[in-house]
């Protein structure tokens, strides 16, 4: 947590949706949301991909 990127949109929706929620082990960083338009998704940001 002491450098950040530049902020970018990942998702987004014109209906209703719940607030995003990061979810980190010791290997990754997951975004965990819920929308009307798109349902429930738990996405890898960084880290474990190709594990």
């Amino acid at each position: 947590g002491q450098t950040w990127s530049a902020a970018q949109i990942l998702r987004s929706t014109e209906l209703a949706s719940d607030y995003p929620l990061l979810v980190r082990d010791k290997e990754a960083l997951f975004l965990s949301w819920h929308s009307d338009e798109f349902g429930y998704s738990f996405s890898l940001l960084a880290g474990r991909e190709g594990s």
